[in-house]
């Protein structure tokens, strides 16, 4: 995966985790169902990983959430 964990933030208002993401100098805030750069989509978030389909070729990537 070309992305980096780089924390989260749970929306008091709505109860949705967002989930903080790097490539490079780009941030990116998802949260499950969001799609970064036309290719990946957020799968599933859980307290010990994110899961990720690669649209293209529709695989499954996990990526660790560090700490948990």
């Amino acid at each position: 995966l070309p992305f980096v964990y780089a924390g989260q933030l749970g929306d008091p208002q709505t109860g949705k985790l967002i989930i903080y993401l790097t490539r490079g100098d780009t941030v990116y805030a998802v949260s499950a169902g969001d799609v970064i750069e036309e290719s990946y989509r957020i799968q599933a978030i859980t307290d010990r990983q994110i899961t990720f389909v690669y649209l293209p070729t529709k695989a499954q990537q996990t990526l660790a959430v560090p700490g948990n």
